[in-house]
């Protein structure tokens, strides 16, 4: 007998507890989770990134075992290619487990999730999806009918030019997401989970948080999501379940961005060929293509190879100031560079043997790595404040998702709070004010909020980590925790009275295990 449960988890990319509490004077539905229910931190992954955090979320798996460790990676031959989409992983996301037990779901926007595959409900696929996909079809009538898209693109030259405008069309597009997942929750009907994500807060504190008027444009943000919550708290009225907030990572302010590429080239370790004409050929380019685009091709293994083949001949050669590629490195004279999303972490590549035109041999790969090392500690800014917090070694952890032919980072360098790290940008100096849509950028710990009917299902705890939320929503419907997940449920052990259910589910349990991961 499939479970009379309702859980609604709203997915809020960059919600940030100490924004939360600054603004709940204008937040009824966040105030009533901070009055009535949990609202604690969560410990994101690291790196912080969204591709990263949800790819975790979804599965209760680390990413150094998934393999989303960024958005993109490094090929053997310097090729710089997405690593995907999650429908790649080996490891199923929670909602497909949900319906392998009977479970029906409603999945509008999860991020990273691209074309919508089959699942018991519904699924439109979220960002950074090139075309809206949806499982069913017949689903998308609704979406026509209520004006559904993706995102909002073009969002740095957009916030330059007129900041308001842009965060009113952010704030209307995650209205109708909004509209949107609630109808097709109407549709299905006798759905169990209802799980839509919003980016609003996430687009609008990149270009908001310090600045003087970021209350304003924030508060925005969280109104829309805050107005979701007051609609899918009324579903829960008389209905046994709970709803959760749960964001992928925190945001911060940014006082100062670390050129990370350019130190490794004032330092010697890298070396650069410049042209300004091929850049600025290139970047009119890129700037009229929309990120979601440029992702979907990167992450194609062809489109990418093509791509680099005609960058690396026709388009190679970095601006004295501006943004650049692996391509405008002169490798052979290149020991170690930086790749990877503009965040408070990267990674570096030492330039060794697993690369076609490697600079480094292996017995000198140690001391290269030491001297990097060593030197990103020293880094500090105009004021004399370090900027490097840790730098881990980690080869050989990340190898891609799934992706034989992705070369291992080994080094990820870790900033201090109020600083972002920029791998493609180049300058005559390597500490410098952040862009227009860095002045806010992620932090290591986000928002879990809890409540409704069931909140007493849950146990008593200050934090928790973005692995537990699969395993969380599984043992709320009772199903048994897989063996490969790395988090642990939220909720109370399961009394005597559940355990002849439990029982029966657990040899279900292994025979879907086996199906979807041959174990």
């Amino acid at each position: 007998m499939v479970s009379c449960l309702k859980v609604i988890l709203v997915g809020v990319d960059g919600a940030t507890s100490w924004i939360i509490e600054e603004l709940l004077f204008g937040l009824s539905g966040f105030n009533r989770l901070a009055k009535d229910g949990i609202l604690c931190n969560l410990k994101t992954t690291l790196p912080p990134l969204s591709s990263c955090a949800w790819a975790s979320i979804y599965t209760g798996v680390k990413p150094s075992r998934h393999g989303m460790f960024d958005f993109v990676g490094v090929e053997h031959d310097y090729n710089v290619r997405g690593l995907g989409f999650v429908n790649g992983l080996k490891f199923p996301v929670f909602w497909s487990l949900l319906g392998k037990f009977g479970f029906k779901s409603v999945v509008v926007n999860p991020p990273m999730v691209y074309p919508a595959f089959k699942v018991n409900g519904v699924l439109v696929s979220g960002w950074p999806s090139p075309r809206v996909s949806v499982y069913p079809d017949r689903f998308r009538r609704v979406l026509k009918e209520v004006g559904y898209k993706i995102d909002v693109d073009g969002l740095e030259g957009r916030f330059r030019k007129d900041p308001d405008a842009t965060v009113d069309d952010l704030v209307e597009t995650a209205k109708t997401r909004g509209e949107a997942c609630l109808r097709l929750a109407e549709e299905v009907g006798d759905w169990n989970l209802l799980f839509p994500v919003f980016t609003v807060c996430d687009r609008i504190q990149h270009f908001a948080l310090g600045r003087k008027e970021w209350k304003k444009w924030v508060l925005k943000a969280y109104r829309v999501v805050d107005e979701f919550i007051q609609q899918a708290l009324n579903l829960l009225k008389e209905e046994e379940g709970l709803l959760f907030v749960v964001s992928d990572h925190g945001f911060q302010p940014i006082r100062k961005s670390f050129l990370i590429n350019s130190w490794l080239v004032k330092t010697g370790f890298a070396k650069l060929r410049y042209s300004r004409f091929r850049s600025l050929i290139r970047e009119y380019i890129v700037n009229n293509i929309n990120l979601r685009t440029i992702y979907w091709g990167a992450s194609n293994r062809r489109l990418a190879t093509l791509v680099g083949k005609i960058g690396s001949l026709f388009l190679g050669g970095a601006p004295l100031h501006g943004r650049f590629s692996v391509n405008d490195f002169i490798l052979r004279k290149t020991l170690a560079f930086a790749s990877g999303t503009i965040s408070p972490t990267t990674f570096i590549w030492i330039n060794d043997e697993r690369f076609k035109q490697f600079a480094v041999e292996k017995s000198k790969k140690s001391d290269i790595r030491e001297k990097i090392v060593d030197g990103l500690f020293k880094v500090k800014d105009q004021s004399g404040i370090a900027i490097v917090r840790d730098v881990v070694e980690v080869e050989n952890l990340y190898t891609g998702n799934g992706k034989g032919d992705m070369v291992s980072p080994d080094l990820m360098v870790v900033a201090n709070d109020g600083y972002t790290i920029d791998p493609w940008y180049v300058s005559s100096g390597y500490v410098v004010n952040p862009s227009v849509y860095r002045h806010g950028d992620h932090s290591f710990e986000g928002v879990f909020a809890a409540l409704g009917p069931s909140l007493n299902d849950m146990k008593n705890f200050n934090t928790c980590g973005v692995v537990d939320i699969a395993p969380t929503i599984l043992s709320l419907f009772k199903i048994p925790i897989p063996s490969w997940m790395s988090g642990e449920p939220l909720t109370r052990i399961n009394s005597h009275s559940e355990a002849n259910l439990k029982n029966r589910l657990k040899l279900k349990a292994k025979i879907v295990e086996k199906k979807l991961y041959g174990c």
